[in-house]
């Protein structure tokens, strides 16, 4: 079918032959009194636009063999309330299905390979989405202001959740990301004001800022994982768990000889608090160690006292202080730093250290 072939006609019903192999762009788009469509058996490709604005349409039948959506090819179809897509489809254009209003049930195919953005965006009815196993990306705004949608399971091969993913879910309450995910993008739940529950694997290494902004939500961590330190960072209300799967002993610092700690019982306003870091280096890993380093995030509402900082007994200059980070290169196997912090405003006060180091064949770990 010619791009433009039908585009904005009056077309109530069509049959089309079975040798029709390709749908052009725009071709049915803004037939408004078109209420049904069977695509032939032989599609592989709908192109861009394709049925968009086709108010009137409640059913339409996709072939298995189906390769290929363009952009807006559905999008405005504000009646339809369900439908499949063929596990053949690899490829969706950006704004495949927005605004489908009305769509209430949809399935992902598992054989996408590449998407572009705002997929399934404010299809506001949409109840319930389900991410099949060998999908790796859920791309940018593919969900945002999907507004009913109350349930969403992730498979196990989702690496990366793209920037605004499920902003604007307002019904959404809980959330599970699966063991594996790698990155959340830039206000990937924003706005999800019913949230209240999300669990994040400890295989989570990049987290974007305003994730959760206008979301009440907890985190559900793994402890000493990357999303643990990002809720510190970020004030975020957390539940820290146990890592069940990790080796307690997996570590180069001997743990019954460093800490962080304060010994100060009350902690009042512009009070000067003292802290204290000890660390000491397992005898078996002193030798493949070197570039040590203690890394002190120091949080928004602290100042630290950088006149005071003592390494081993002394005062001590050669330290880095940027963006929160209090750096301090660590010179033999074990050291004692201490230092005071002032709190400058009401809340809570929650800071934590790291100790960095790279191994003799150069890989560089915290």
């Amino acid at each position: 079918v010619a791009d433009n072939a039908f585009s904005y006609s009056e077309l109530q019903k069509i049959s089309l032959p079975s040798t029709v192999e390709t749908i052009g762009n725009s071709a049915f788009a803004y037939c408004v009194g078109l209420t049904e469509f069977h695509v032939g058996e032989r599609v592989t490709e709908i192109g861009e636009q394709a049925f968009r604005g086709c108010t009137g349409i409640t059913t339409v039948t996709l072939p298995d063999g189906l390769a290929k959506i363009g952009s807006r090819a559905f999008q405005e179809m504000s009646v339809i309330e369900e439908l499949t897509l063929p596990d053949t489809v690899e490829t969706i254009g950006y704004d495949a299905f927005r605004s489908c209003e009305n769509l209430r049930f949809i399935n992902y195919p598992i054989s996408l390979e590449s998407s572009g953005g705002s997929l399934f965006s404010d299809c506001k009815k949409l109840l319930y989405i389900q991410i099949p196993d060998g999908v790796e990306t859920i791309p940018a705004n593919a969900f945002s202001g999907c507004t009913y949608l109350r349930k969403i399971t992730l498979g196990n091969s989702v690496r990366t959740i793209g920037e605004y993913a499920f902003s604007g879910c307002t019904g959404l309450a809980e959330m599970t990301v699966p063991e594996g995910t790698e990155s959340i993008g830039y206000r990937a739940f924003a706005n999800c004001t019913s949230l209240w529950k999300i669990e994040i694997p400890k295989t989570v290494f990049k987290i974007e800022s305003e994730v959760f902004s206008g979301s009440d939500v907890t985190l559900y961590v793994i402890e000493n994982s990357f999303a643990h330190l990002y809720a510190i960072d970020h004030n975020l209300r957390f539940v820290a768990l146990p890592d069940m799967d990790g080796d307690p002993e997996d570590t180069v610092l001997d743990k019954q000889e460093s800490s962080y700690y304060t010994i100060s019982d009350i902690v009042q306003n512009q009070s000067l608090v003292p802290m204290t870091v000890k660390y000491r280096v397992k005898d078996e890993e002193k030798e493949t160690l070197s570039d040590m380093e203690i890394r002190i995030t120091i949080p928004a509402n602290m100042e630290l006292v950088e006149k005071g900082i003592q390494y081993n007994g002394e005062l001590f200059y050669d330290y880095v202080y940027e963006d929160t980070v209090l750096m301090i290169p660590a010179e033999g196997q074990q050291g004692e730093i201490r230092f005071y912090v002032k709190p400058v405003a009401q809340g809570n006060l929650t800071t934590y250290a790291s100790f960095a180091y790279k191994r003799m064949d150069r890989t560089s770990q915290t």
